[in-house]
């Protein structure tokens, strides 16, 4: 690898370039610290296609969090034991229910649901509020085209 003074591969850019695309990776540093490498689009999609062949799996890194004390087994007595189940609202529930026509099918079953058991995700609250800021700023172009204030 080749190493450039950040002024130096300025006015050689065109020299730096053509090392690059011949295969030899170009350093370029700032203050006297590695600042970027040049490579050519090649080289640099090899390596991109070699890190996604080696990069974990989701399933894989949450596999291998450590616990500790060998395999999770929570520690329950015979009466605790019972069969768990939790519900993730989803954000097509979450913004059925703020409208004025409710599913009654989804108020039903909702209300059959312990409250204990029900939970929101961060993503379906964003996107919630995401979707009630274009909703208020497209009523206010609208109004706004119309010559009222919304």
């Amino acid at each position: 690898m080749v190493k450039w003074i950040l002024q130096d591969a300025k006015n050689k850019f065109s020299a730096v370039v053509q090392a690059a695309l011949a295969g030899v990776p170009q350093m370029v540093t700032r203050r006297g610290k590695p600042a970027v490498v040049m490579l050519a689009v090649e080289e640099y999609e090899r390596l991109l296609l070699l890190e996604r062949a080696t990069a974990p799996t989701l399933p894989n890194l949450l596999l291998a969090i450590p616990t500790g004390r060998g395999e999770f087994r929570p520690h329950r007595s015979s009466r605790e034991r019972r069969r768990i189940l939790m519900y993730l609202i989803d954000t097509d529930v979450l913004s059925s229910l703020v409208k004025k026509n409710r599913d009654p099918r989804i108020v039903r079953w909702l209300e059959s649901k312990r409250t204990a058991d029900l939970y929101l995700s961060v993503v379906s609250i964003a996107e919630d509020r995401v979707q009630d800021s274009a909703a208020r700023e497209s009523q206010f172009n609208i109004c706004s085209r119309h010559g009222r204030v919304a």
